[in-house]
């Protein structure tokens, strides 16, 4: 199969792209039922929106959440999810470095604004978190 977001040749059988880390397509649809508010009346969307820098911008960060690969985000790119209210453990994963922070979801926040950034060091970037803004 053709990676939908490199273009590379990866074995039919991979969840993720060995280039880039892009979930494919069938694992990102099973991975992102896992986590997925099952009745919509109670969710809260989850909006991260990765901030667009000149450093680390060819650096992918993949969002876990719960274990689960929901999403792979380019510089300036954004990602929504509906989430049940509840606590949940979101990774950002950039080539290696992880960052695990628990969050809470509470069903008096319809929507909530995840600011990711990249930060550099001299030969590695991690995906950090710069802002949590609640409505």
């Amino acid at each position: 199969m053709i990676c939908k977001n490199c273009g590379k040749e990866i074995p039919d059988e991979a969840k993720f792209c060995k280039f880039c880390g892009e979930a494919t397509s069938e694992n990102e649809t099973s991975a992102n039922n896992n986590v997925v508010a099952q009745n919509s009346n109670e969710t809260v969307k989850v909006i991260f929106q990765r901030k667009k820098k000149m450093m680390g911008w060819a650096i992918p960060m993949r969002i876990d959440i719960n274990g689960n690969r929901v999403a792979s985000l380019k510089n300036g790119e954004s990602y929504e999810i509906d989430l049940a209210p509840g606590k949940y453990k979101v990774v950002i994963d950039t080539v290696g470095e992880v960052n695990p922070t628990e969050l809470e979801f509470t069903p008096e926040n319809n929507k909530v604004y995840i600011t990711l950034v990249m930060k550099m060091g001299l030969v590695t970037g991690r995906g950090v978190i710069e802002s949590i803004v609640k409505e």
